[in-house]
């Protein structure tokens, strides 16, 4: 079915806040326009806190409801044609058939009911850090700014993580890169030359299993994945925004459940803490969760002699507290740090979350050294550079971004053009 706009309803469900909000994306795409054009608009938004609800299926409800000082962000008159739910937490099930029970939160969401509920089947759901991934595709709509300097390796991936309630992390495979595309060396467009057009993947029916192996992707035939250059810079030359959308659609994010992996520890001090935040949880396993999200800063907070408060709390007295906020952004740099040598994400990392903007970790000295502290011999982490990417929405617009991409071609056919053709002119017929 063919229609003229379509409307994206994004959730980013996390452990202390679920966010939803309302997009629209028209079915038009001049080759003037670059590439914010392209991009979801926001029509609407709603900010839940995740205690105030038995389930997730309640949460939603309210939506149909005007909330704090604002009409209802869903009309039952005029549904969204396109669902994409990003919760904090392992997604289970084939694409259009998935399930999440949520890690730090109560909840059970399921693409079943989201059908149900709002009359679309054109439903996914996929992690809250692949959604930020997603939105890392399209740096400038998020906010992202460079914080560390360094090169992205060609070809590599990049890691992105956020801290809030809990620590999650994902990693990124970009799509080719405009140059890589046009010169023809991208693996699924074998022969092609610039000025060639060159069909692009038919995409399968928006249920069906694609990418096997690949994580959360837009749901078409091909699964090659070839990386390459970020999106931290403009393209050497003016890209068509369908052209864009096709580069866009062969990128692929890797889920991964880092945050329940133990912290490593190191120095004398150091397992005193570890021994001290033990003791207060009554475990034997610290994991990054503990740690490197919001409690890590309560538990460091307490241990080095301040009021033993909450994470939210223990954010708020922070500035009183230095030495407490150098070491959790250590921590913070180390697990940045040891995803990047498990993973090779030599692209790049891409921080998000609560915890990096509220103590402004990035800018820390004590995150930069410790995420530089490689004991490699080829001193892999000298040149991985690191952004911000500070938009507290970006996880909704990533979401946004993927329905689009996911369900472009059945629902936006002119911004998908069949042709990959990146130097229009008389060459290309």
């Amino acid at each position: 079915m063919r229609v003229d706009a379509v409307r994206i309803l994004s959730g980013d469900i996390g452990a202390t806040h679920c966010r939803f909000a309302l997009y629209h994306a028209e079915d038009t795409a001049g080759p003037e326009e670059r590439n914010q054009a392209l991009a979801p608009v926001l029509l609407g938004s709603r900010i839940l806190k995740g205690a105030d609800y038995p389930a997730f299926n309640a949460a939603l409800r309210t939506l149909f409801a005007a909330g704090e000082g604002g009409p209802a962000l869903l009309d039952p008159a005029q549904l969204p044609d396109v669902v994409v739910i990003a919760p904090a937490g392992p997604v289970e099930g084939l694409p259009g058939d998935e399930r999440c029970r949520m890690a730090n939160l109560p909840w059970r969401v399921e693409t079943a009911d989201l059908r149900a509920m709002l009359g679309t089947q054109r439903v996914r759901l996929i992690n809250d850090l692949e959604a930020l991934a997603w939105a890392c595709l399209l740096p400038e709509a998020v906010a992202v700014r460079r914080v560390l300097p360094g090169t992205a390796k060609p070809g590599a991936p990049a890691a992105v993580t956020a801290a809030g309630t809990g620590f999650g992390q994902a990693l990124l495979l970009r799509p080719p890169a405009p140059a890589e595309a046009a010169s023809g060396r991208c693996p699924e467009r074998p022969g092609a030359v610039g000025g060639e057009q060159c069909s692009a993947p038919v995409f399968r029916d928006s249920c069906a299993a694609a990418g096997e192996g690949f994580g959360s992707a837009p749901v078409f035939r091909d699964s090659c994945v070839a990386a390459g250059e970020g999106f931290d810079s403009a393209p050497a030359f003016p890209e068509r925004p369908a052209d864009l959308l096709w580069r866009l659609a062969r990128a692929r994010v890797l889920p991964s459940e880092g945050g329940h992996v133990e912290f490593p520890f190191t120095g004398a001090r150091e397992f005193a803490f570890a021994a001290f935040a033990a003791a207060r949880l009554g475990t034997d396993r610290l994991l990054c969760d503990h740690i490197a999200a919001g409690a890590g800063l309560a538990h460091i907070l307490a241990f080095l002699g301040g009021p033993d408060v909450g994470p939210v709390e223990a954010a708020a007295l922070c500035p009183q507290y230095p030495e407490a906020l150098e070491w959790y952004a250590r921590f913070y740099g180390r697990a940045c740090r040891v995803y990047v040598l498990h993973t090779m994400a030599l692209g790049g990392v891409y921080l998000a979350g609560g915890m990096a903007a509220r103590l402004n970790i990035p800018e820390s000295p004590a995150f930069a050294a410790e995420f530089r502290a490689d004991s490699h011999p080829s001193d892999l982490m000298r040149e991985v550079p690191v952004f911000h990417a500070r938009d507290p929405h970006a996880g909704l617009f990533g979401a946004a971004v993927f329905g689009m991409l996911c369900f472009g071609r059945e629902c936006l056919p002119g911004r998908f053009d069949p042709c990959f053709n990146p130097h229009p002119g008389p060459s290309a017929g």
